[in-house]
């Protein structure tokens, strides 16, 4: 898949006129945008796939008729349905639905991750003005580094999987601009900026940037969390050579509506951390769950050495974690699984030795 710049340079779509991306990112040239990427599917260009789209978007359709009669085209189909999903979308649920639809209707991936950069850059029209989103695309389509690890320092201890279609600064921003701000007040991109400025080679590439940043946070009262956050940032680590100890970590958060219940959040590394998907789990199947996990994950590994660590809250410290991940016959078997309990309710004095531990460990 080609990066977002190949994509927002393309004449293919659109070319970029001389007051640069924020003229292009109004919402009528957006809906265009959208609709002219949807034509050119030839799967869409069938009645059939159209009312399957329409189908997977009743929801979001409801209450609008669509476009009927012989004068009515494809193209006027899906403009309609461009038209209704973006409209008043602020949080981008419409427009996710869409995505996930034309995904289902026509497994066309690479136009699905096209569709997807054009929705950010209409969510991001809430957030960055037209000046702020020129200038900013300028600073980042020519800005190179490994935006999975400069992700995961900016917003450990609980960095997010990027989907696909972020493959590079300028979409990773975008993704971002769409999270809501840290408990500081720090919105996640602008410290994903912060740390992408530190891990750059050029100074002047860095301090272009980071006089971007500051701007920015200035205008907006964030300036005492930008600047911590740019006093924490730091040039993206050397790799040693060897690999880094095998490990998997489970973190148990409440459920928050049932005490019966408890969310199961399961990370693990081996040449890099990798989160999998959330599940929410009974407490009497925990145990099972765990199993499951540490089973098939360590099936995969090259050394029976792993590091099992568990996130607990204080009301969960007592599980048998440990027993957990032994062998049935456990009593009569030794194992080199090492296993930590940790405890996710802090004070606040140890915050930023927990806080520590986590960006050295991601």
């Amino acid at each position: 898949m080609g990066t977002s710049k190949d994509f927002f340079a393309s004449k293919d779509f659109f070319a970029l006129s001389a007051a640069g991306i924020g003229a292009i990112a109004s919402a009528r040239f957006l809906e265009r945008a959208m609709v002219r990427l949807l034509a050119r599917s030839e799967r869409l260009g069938q009645p059939t796939a159209r009312r399957a789209l329409q189908r997977h978007l009743e929801d979001t359709l409801s209450g609008t008729p669509r476009p009927d009669g012989p004068e009515a085209s494809g193209a006027d189909e899906l403009a309609h349905i461009v038209q209704r999903c973006a409209q008043d979308d602020q949080t981008g649920e419409k427009t996710d639905s869409l995505t996930r639809a034309v995904l289902a209707v026509t497994g066309d991936a690479e136009m699905v991750s096209q569709l997807r950069l054009l929705s950010d850059l209409h969510l991001a029209r809430a957030r960055l003005t037209p000046a702020e989103l020129t200038s900013l695309y300028a600073l980042l389509r020519e800005c190179e580094a490994d935006i999975h690890d400069v992700a995961r320092l900016a917003l450990a201890p609980f960095p997010p999987r990027l989907p696909e279609h972020c493959t590079d600064p300028w979409s990773v921003t975008l993704h971002l601009l769409r999270r809501n701000a840290q408990p500081d007040g720090l919105p996640p991109f602008l410290a994903f900026l912060e740390y992408l400025a530190a891990s750059l080679p050029s100074g002047d590439e860095r301090r272009r940037l980071q006089e971007w940043s500051l701007a920015h946070a200035a205008d907006r009262g964030l300036d005492e969390p930008l600047k911590r956050c740019r006093a924490a940032a730091r040039p993206m680590p050397h790799r040693a050579g060897s690999a880094p100890e095998p490990r998997i970590m489970f973190v148990l958060l409440p459920d928050g509506l049932d005490e019966d219940y408890c969310t199961l959040r399961v990370w693990h590394q081996q040449e890099q951390v990798v989160k999998d998907d959330d599940v929410r789990v009974r407490h009497s199947d925990l145990q099972r769950a765990v199993r499951q996990r540490l089973a098939h994950w360590t099936a995969q590994r090259s050394t029976d050495q792993v590091l099992v660590e568990f996130w607990l809250g204080l009301t969960l410290l007592n599980l048998p974690v440990v027993r957990w991940c032994m062998p049935e016959d456990w009593d009569n078997s030794e194992s080199n699984l090492r296993v930590v309990v940790r405890s996710l309710n802090l004070r606040p004095e140890d915050e930023r030795a927990w806080r520590e531990h986590w960006s050295g460990l991601i």
